[in-house]
């Protein structure tokens, strides 16, 4: 996946840099690629139990390309936080 020029992604990003060739080409070929497009076309927040991490070089992270783009990403607890959601047992 090449990622092309705009104000929030350079030709020279971090993500573009830090992954191997065979990582790249895995995430072109996944869903998280488009769910990313879509979060950045439509100012979605990313929900990911994935975690940044500069040193991981064999699989593209979605925090990693979050963090390249510009988009705002949380973890599913955070989530449920945010939209004060409340689990109830009934009986």
């Amino acid at each position: 996946m090449q990622l092309r020029n705009t104000p929030h992604c350079s030709s020279e990003s971090q993500v573009q840099n830090q992954f191997t060739q065979g990582a790249k080409e895995e995430f072109a070929r996944v869903a998280d690629g488009w769910l990313l497009a879509k979060a950045q076309a439509s100012g979605f927040t990313v929900v990911t139990e994935e975690v940044y991490s500069q040193d991981v070089k064999r699989r593209v992270l979605i925090p990693n390309v979050c963090r390249d783009l510009r988009l705002h990403y949380i973890n599913t607890f955070s989530m449920l936080r945010t939209l004060d959601t409340a689990f109830v047992l009934k009986r």
